[in-house]
């Protein structure tokens, strides 16, 4: 078995000598290459290249953000990707039941089964989990400029964890108060004008490990879940609409809006950053968002 092992430095875990030490021998009895990425969007090319040379997995060693570099360099070929989590949230390790122990996620890659999920696609790039606009977005930018700017990077990461993404969205929350974008969604065969504070596009039900923005997303049903919050309702609705995400109580608040569909086009009157798995996807006035369904095989438990 061909296996290309993607190793993401930048991750919590990615310069450990102990942790490459443990993926050679786990991988020993196979035909295994391993790479560092350098660079953003290297895991993409190198994924891109593993396909075309013939590779029957490519493993994703980092968090949701490497996932995904490596699933835009996958896509549309349908060949097995393996996770071994060592990321800030890991948030698609922990839907599709893959343990951080290093070893037990090995052992998945050469033993376990393979499960074949959808993708949601964003002017042509893919996200697998969780992705938007707005106060999400600019919860991740904060997130990874705090992450940048940590001293001893990643012990205090290590330690931190996810909870980083918690940060950066009360650094985010307090700076789009009273604030909100003006925009226009298409989906469902109806087309809708409000001032949003938050557009949430989801693949599975949690971000962030404990934000359950959309409960009953889930990543094989061939559609996508809209979950908006919309400005003017003031800040006590705001907030209660915000906090609510960590229980799933927001669903029934009238400033919220769930839908459920195959495709919708949202088009913004200013420059947004669309967010997905963790990372900035792509930036712009116009989004066309549709799901694929069945676009990725993961291996699984």
């Amino acid at each position: 078995m061909k296996i290309k092992c993607i190793i993401n430095e930048k991750s919590a875990r990615g310069r450990d000598k102990k942790l490459t030490a443990l993926l050679e021998a786990k991988f020993a009895d196979h035909d295994v290459d391993f790479l560092r990425t350098a660079y953003p969007g290297h895991a993409t090319r190198a994924s891109r290249l593993a396909v075309k040379e013939g590779f029957d997995i490519i493993v994703a060693v980092g968090g949701d953000g490497t996932v995904n570099e490596v699933v835009n360099g996958v896509i549309p070929s349908q060949v097995a990707v393996g996770i071994i989590p060592t990321g800030t949230a890991n948030d698609l390790a922990d839907q599709i039941n893959i343990p951080n122990d290093v070893e037990k996620a090995c052992d998945i890659i050469i033993k376990g089964s393979t499960r074949r999920i959808d993708s949601i696609c964003v002017n042509g790039w893919h996200f697998i989990t969780v992705g938007g606009l707005g106060l999400p977005a600019d919860a991740v930018i904060n997130a990874t400029a705090l992450k940048k700017c940590l001293p001893l990077r990643r012990r205090p990461l290590s330690i931190i964890g996810s909870r980083i993404y918690v940060l950066g969205l009360l650094l985010a929350f307090i700076s789009s108060i009273g604030r909100g974008v003006r925009t226009r969604m298409s989906c469902n065969c109806s087309s809708f004008t409000s001032k949003t504070y938050s557009i949430i596009i989801a693949n599975q039900a949690v971000l962030g490990k404990r934000f359950k923005v959309c409960p009953d997303a889930v990543n094989d049903d061939g559609c996508l879940d809209l979950f908006t919050i919309e400005a003017g309702w003031g800040l006590k609705n705001y907030t209660a609409a915000v906090a609510g995400t960590t229980s799933g109580r927001h669903v029934n608040m009238s400033n919220v809006h769930m839908h459920r569909t195959h495709r919708v086009r949202i088009v913004a009157n200013k420059k947004l950053s669309f967010f997905g798995d963790g990372n900035i996807g792509c930036e712009g006035t116009e989004f066309d968002i549709s799901v694929i369904p069945g676009a990725v095989t993961l291996l699984v438990p």
